[in-house]
């Protein structure tokens, strides 16, 4: 037991160590676009703060689709953060983007979806042992996409103990999972690459747990499948035959990822205007709210822009079609334009005076109603542009794909790849349909 207390005790000091240090991510640095020439402005408090706010403001909009006409899609993340797994955290950061875009094709009889996405990470001694399992919320369901982006930058990995069965309890416990929606698409992926009954929590029972809650849950082994045996608490058997056991009992999908690959997408003649688009369409955004909430939104979005440019072209070019997405990118929360698209333009009246953007302040109905047509007759124009251009840039890489595949090189799968195959296949049960499936 002192030896136990000893090794939890140095690896938190080296956790925390490492993570003051900022350690570098190991993704590729893209060398697209330069840093927009747009000036951060500094919050009166602090960043702790008015990210609180910022939460704050987002909760009404968080439970929109369960009273709107909107179809609804939940998806939960749950990573292994352990040392082992840097290469996992940067794929999820990295295509976090593409599976956004693909999911805001889906269709229930001719609704809309909308997307929430929750984040779970486990096995990271760096986050203090709860309740012996050793599992963080991140972040609860949110369509609040910079947000979770911004979440998944701060990640860190640290080594600990891996408890699947804990984790899932845990998300299925800790979130609000619709309840009205029969034909709600639920679903929990996790991914990690160890045994997966570790800890006290059967696996079993968490995953029955699910079940009853309708939630899928799929599971993504991260190595190779070398069927190593190990002496477990139940009996033995291969790492991967559990983790594809879970996949069963959840009513969802195993996968094998390598989870070190990086991403295989090359700079294409399309990169570097889209990036210039998808920056130049931020000053379409108009911030309301309280004066730290308007700081702290539109410093975030910059900051997420910048974090995609420190992965692969992937990344910058999948933020960037989903911002040409209204259903992909609704920042209705905060951005007026999106605020009024939702609920009309009448709403602008219904602002008080302190919550208005400075761009508005001192304008009359007529004029506000004027500046927010024309911010929105802009961004329409540069999501159309980005559009376009996404889909050259997506044709010429299918082609470079199909020329790769020719010459005999292997193309690994990534967490997006299965992560998307398990959604159409799920999604086809709850009568979803996808605009360009195939």
């Amino acid at each position: 037991m002192k030896k136990s207390i000893i090794f939890s005790t140095i690896g938190l000091l080296s956790c925390a160590f490492v993570n003051a240090e900022d350690v570098q991510r190991k993704a590729p640095v893209s060398k697209i676009a330069p840093k927009p020439p747009v000036e951060v402005i500094k919050p009166s408090q602090s960043d702790e703060d008015a990210q609180k706010e910022t939460e704050k403001s987002i909760e009404k909009i968080v439970n929109q689709a369960t009273k709107d006409d909107h179809a609804v899609i939940q998806v939960a993340l749950l990573l292994d953060t352990s040392n082992s797994m840097d290469g996992l955290i940067n794929q999820a950061r990295t295509y976090l983007w593409k599976i956004v875009n693909e999911l805001s094709k889906a269709q229930q009889k001719g609704k809309l979806a909308k997307l929430s996405i929750a984040l779970y990470e486990y096995g990271n001694s760096g986050t203090g042992d709860r309740d012996g399992n050793w599992v963080r919320q991140v972040m609860p369901f949110s369509n609040d996409l910079d947000t979770v982006s911004d979440k998944l930058f701060k990640l860190r990995t640290c080594g600990g103990h891996e408890y699947c069965g804990a984790a899932m309890s845990q998300a299925i416990k800790g979130l609000k999972w619709e309840k009205e929606n029969a034909n709600a698409l639920k679903m929990i992926f996790i991914a990690g690459n160890e045994p997966f009954d570790q800890g006290k929590i059967n696996y079993a029972e968490a995953i029955a747990d699910c079940k009853e809650a309708g939630v899928v849950v799929n599971t993504i082994y991260c190595g190779e499948d070398l069927g190593h045996v190990y002496n477990s608490l139940r009996g033995g058997g291969s790492e991967t035959k559990l983790w594809k056991d879970g996949a069963t009992l959840g009513g969802g999908d195993f996968f094998i990822i390598n989870h070190n690959s990086l991403p295989i997408d090359p700079e294409t003649p399309y990169d570097k205007k889209i990036a210039e688009l998808s920056v130049s369409i931020n000053a379409t955004y108009i911030a309301y709210g309280s004066a730290e909430v308007r700081v702290a939104k539109k410093n975030l979005q910059m900051a997420q822009d910048e974090n995609a440019r420190s992965l692969a072209p992937a990344a910058v070019m999948g933020r960037a079609k989903a911002k040409s997405s209204k259903s992909s990118y609704s920042n209705s929360s905060w951005d007026v334009v999106d605020y009024c698209d939702a609920e009309g333009i009448e709403v602008l009246a219904e602002l008080k005076e302190e919550m208005l953007p400075e761009e508005l302040k001192g304008k009359s109905k007529e004029e506000m109603q004027a500046y927010v047509k024309e911010q929105a007759e802009k961004r329409e124009a540069i999501q159309k542009e980005i559009r376009e251009l996404s889909n050259q840039r997506d044709a010429w890489i299918l082609n470079w794909k199909k020329e790769q595949k020719a010459a005999g090189k292997k193309v690994e799968r990534t967490l997006d790849d299965v992560v998307i195959e398990s959604i159409h296949k799920q999604a086809d049960k709850k009568g979803f349909t996808f605009e360009d499936k195939k």
